[in-house]
C-alpha cells in the first residue's frame, strides 16, 4: 500500500484499486488522522459474506450485513459507499442505511454510526452498552444511548458518498460528504470500549469501503 500525500489535514494510506478519497471528505474542522484502507481480508465478517466488489470495494447483497476490523483501537474512520437498492422493495416500511461502528466489542457493545438511506435521509450515532452480552439474539435493540441525529443529503443510487466518524477527547464527531453533521461527548461507558472499527449494512445493496486508524496527537508547542 502506498502513501497518498493530500491537502486535508490527513494522512491517507490506499490500494491502487480503491477509487481516491476526495481531498475535501473530512472536515476541517475535524483532527489530522492517519487512516489505513481495510481490504477484504482483514475484514471477520460476522452476518452475511464476504464478497469483493468493483476496485476494492466490497459489496454487500444481504437483509443484514456485520463486519469488524481485526484490529482493535481505532479512534477514526471513513466509509466510502455506493447505494445500488433496497432489498425487499422500496415500501415505505423498507428502511435501507449502511455505517460504520468504533469500539465495536461486539454486536452488543459499541460506538454505531448509521446513515438512513430512506424513506428520509437521516444519520444517526448510538451507544450501545450490555456488558456479559455478545450477540444480538441476546441483547436486541436494549442498551443503546442516542449520540445525536441529523439530516443528512439524499441518496441517488450509485452515487459515492463519505461518511465520517473520530473521536477526539472522548467526544464523537461525525461528518457527511465533508461536512460535520453535530459532534457529542461520549458517556464514561464509552471509555470501556476498545474494539475495532467495523461496518454495517440492513435492508439495502451496497458497495463499500472503509478506511479506518487513529487521531493524532497534538503537536507539542515549543
Amino acid at each position: 500500500m502506498a502513501a497518498l500525500a493530500l491537502p486535508a489535514a490527513f494522512a491517507l494510506f490506499a490500494c491502487a484499486e480503491l477509487h481516491p478519497l476526495p481531498s475535501d471528505a473530512i472536515p476541517t474542522t475535524f483532527p489530522p488522522a492517519t487512516l489505513k484502507i481495510v481490504d477484504a481480508e482483514g475484514f471477520t465478517v460476522t452476518a452475511g459474506e464476504r464478497v469483493e466488489g468493483p476496485r476494492g470495494f466490497l459489496r454487500i447483497d444481504a437483509p443484514t450485513w456485520r463486519a469488524v476490523r481485526k484490529k482493535s483501537g481505532d479512534t477514526a474512520a471513513v466509509l466510502s459507499f455506493r447505494y445500488r437498492g433496497s432489498i425487499g422493495g422500496d415500501g415505505p416500511d423498507i428502511s435501507p442505511q449502511v455505517g460504520l461502528s468504533l469500539r465495536t466489542d461486539d454486536a452488543c457493545n459499541g460506538i454505531f454510526v448509521v446513515w438512513t438511506i430512506a424513506p428520509e435521509s437521516r444519520i444517526e450515532a448510538r451507544l450501545k452498552r450490555n456488558p456479559g452480552k455478545r450477540t444480538r439474539w441476546l441483547c436486541g435493540d436494549v442498551g443503546e444511548t442516542s449520540l445525536g441525529t441529523a439530516a443528512a443529503p439524499t441518496i441517488e443510487k450509485d452515487g459515492l458518498h463519505n461518511l465520517a466518524a473520530f473521536i477526539v477527547d472522548e467526544n464523537l464527531k461525525v461528518a457527511a460528504d465533508g461536512k460535520e453533521v453535530f459532534s457529542a461527548p461520549l458517556p464514561q461507558t464509552a471509555a470501556e470500549l476498545d474494539g475495532p472499527a467495523g461496518v454495517l449494512g440492513d435492508n439495502g445493496r451496497f458497495d463499500v469501503a472503509l478506511r479506518a486508524g487513529d487521531v493524532q496527537p497534538p503537536a507539542n508547542n515549543p
